[in-house]
């Protein structure tokens, strides 16, 4: 039961912070778009890929595997330590050869150099990221800390954006302002993680042995950049700033609502690690199916919104300019689907289970498949076509990963309840009806989202309150236990 109640709380916070994450980009993106245009935006955007493919060799998959070596050992300081340094050296060593090598391609291609300065202004996330060891509040689930430290982070980025950024010309000092939040992290993170233990240089033989156990990870990540990035690049090389402009705002909306659902598994890992090396299964199991009871029931009613309101969602971030964005935005929609059940079986199952070659060879083929297929599809439908060969490749990872996982009923058995399916599909049936509700009461975006939101919310509750799903039921019943403390 502490166990629960500890990934509950977790999860709370991980969502508070993503909540944040959400809320501030709603305040800050509307604004940023308006000031800078659809072309800056796509400047802005499209030397951001390019230092995306970079900053997977400078971070080299150290993160996860972190997350997974440092929860099974974080109860004795002296080893973790140990790996800390290791890891943290390691990590300055890929720093500096992504520093170096982005520099020559930057200077050796001449479709980048127009970009240079933007490109040298975002690769100081590689240094922040490297000094924040952000990865170390994770293994010990410091989720509190991490949530009061982003909404302070947060709050100036708010404030700097609405001082230094007034017009168009100003997209460098914007491309500045998002990577030094992590640069304010970095710092904080540095000192405030001297509690956990003390970095130090550790040019040890365990270095190599990190390193081949890290292979599995970067793969993986950098593959995922690919075929996550390279649809931006190769816009931006086939069809100009313009075109990336209008699908980055729709990427932005996407990547905004799924990082939510990443805050929510993401919490699980360290608890997932910890009880496979132990060979709980039991836990194992049970973190699992609760995680998810919660994406069925969630992930069907969320998609339906974004599709049914996408016009609505993307006029109020971006405004008119943006109105070609709306298929965009659909298309990515359903690539949320595949996206966060995919996040869930290669982080929560195949990293603890040791099965991240599973992993890098799923995104491997998705990779190789968004690429060739990225050709004809942006040559013919620009922007609506990086967005569909994105929802093709985060399809390709989920069924590889489900085909390959092991068939082994004490690890895996019984996850997935069909009740939830049946409800969740109740819940996307009330965001139709809550469109239709809404188109008859209100023709303003806002109050036509926010109405659509209220109905779906009630309806969707109420609905699964009457049908006594399990999941709702034993929240309520903790909230009852509460109180009745109190």
């Amino acid at each position: 039961m502490a166990e629960k109640t500890s990934i509950k709380k977790n999860a709370f916070y991980n969502i508070i912070k993503s909540l944040l994450a959400i809320v501030f980009p709603l305040i800050t993106y509307p604004y940023a778009v308006r000031v800078l245009g659809v072309v800056n935006l796509g400047k802005v955007t499209y030397a951001a890929s390019i230092v995306s493919y970079f900053s997977l060799l400078a971070v080299f998959g150290v993160n996860s595997y972190a997350i997974r070596e440092g929860a099974r050992v974080k109860d004795d300081r002296k080893r973790f330590g140990k790996i800390a340094s290791e890891l943290f050296t390691l990590n300055l060593l890929t720093m500096l050869i992504s520093l170096v090598l982005l520099a020559l391609v930057t200077a050796a291609v001449p479709k980048f150099r127009p970009y240079a300065l933007l490109i040298a202004i975002q690769s100081l996330s590689f240094v922040f990221t490297t000094f924040g060891v952000d990865w170390m509040n994770v293994v010990y689930e410091d989720y509190r800390y991490i949530t009061i430290r982003s909404a302070l982070i947060n709050v100036l980025f708010l404030g700097a954006l609405l001082l230094l950024v007034r017009q168009k010309s100003d997209y460098l000092i914007y491309a500045f302002l998002t990577v030094a939040g992590n640069g304010c992290i970095a710092i904080l993170n540095f000192f405030y993680c001297r509690r956990y233990t003390r970095l130090r240089i550790a040019l040890s033989p365990e270095l190599k042995t990190h390193v081949d156990h890290l292979w599995p990870f970067f793969i993986n990540n950098l593959t995922i950049a690919i075929y996550v990035s390279s649809d931006t690049t190769m816009l931006g090389w086939m069809a100009g700033d313009y075109a990336v402009g209008i699908y980055a705002i729709g990427v932005k909306i996407y990547t905004i609502i799924k990082n939510l659902f990443i805050a929510v598994y993401s919490v699980t890992l360290p608890k997932l690690s910890f009880s496979s090396a132990r060979g709980d299964w039991k836990q194992f199991r049970e973190v699992l199916r609760d995680l998810l009871s919660f994406f069925i029931l969630l992930i069907v009613p969320a998609v339906a919104g974004m599709i049914f309101f996408a016009r609505d969602i993307v006029l109020i971030i971006g405004g008119p300019q943006y109105e070609e964005a709306v298929p965009v935005f659909r298309i990515l929609s359903i690539a949320l689907l595949f996206a966060v059940f995919g996040g869930v079986v290669t982080r929560c199952i195949n990293i603890p289970l040791g099965l991240e070659k599973n992993n890098a060879k799923a995104t491997i083929f998705a990779a190789v498949e968004n690429i060739v297929l990225n050709i004809p599809c942006i040559w013919m439908f620009r922007q609506i076509g990086a967005a569909s060969t994105t929802a093709l490749a985060e399809l390709t990872v989920l069924a590889y990963c489900i085909w390959k996982l092991p068939r082994d009923r004490e690890k895996l058995g019984g996850l997935i309840v069909g009740r939830d399916i049946l409800h969740a599909f109740i819940g996307g049936i009330m965001v139709a009806a809550a469109r239709f509700l809404s188109d008859l009461l209100f023709v303003n975006n806002i109050l036509h989202l926010a109405c659509g939101i209220c109905l779906t919310g009630i309806g969707y509750l109420a609905a699964l309150l009457l049908l006594r799903n399990p999941l709702i039921m034993g929240s309520l019943s903790g909230i009852r236990r509460r109180f009745k403390r109190r």
